[in-house]
């Protein structure tokens, strides 16, 4: 089943100084975030492991610019777009995402 999610774990989308708290999860072929309230436009996200490009560490930040917490990650798409999510453990997930997203491309 490809939607099956594999992992997820309680995360904070964040666009500048938009923020929105949700689920980040992963099924087998994607990689999604689906907010707890959708009003505010943050979400839901799905990427194909295929669209992603880079999966790196980042800083969770304060009204967009100031850096509060070392404990989070930066997706960025093939076309260009990125994403940032607040997380646990963060180091772990961008070392889990990098190797499930490229046994999806293999």
């Amino acid at each position: 089943m490809q939607n099956t999610k594999l992992n997820s774990t309680f995360a904070t989308a964040q666009q500048g100084v938009a923020k929105a708290d949700g689920t980040f999860w992963v099924t087998a072929n994607e990689v999604g975030f689906t907010p707890l309230n959708a009003a505010f436009g943050l979400g839901p996200y799905n990427f194909a492991c295929n669209d992603i490009s880079n999966i790196k560490l980042a800083s969770g930040k304060a009204a967009g610019l100031l850096a509060i917490t070392a404990s989070a990650i930066h997706i960025t798409l093939s076309d260009g777009r990125s994403f940032e999510f607040i997380m646990a453990d963060p180091s772990w997930w961008v070392d889990y995402l990098t190797q499930h997203c490229a046994a999806q491309k293999a």
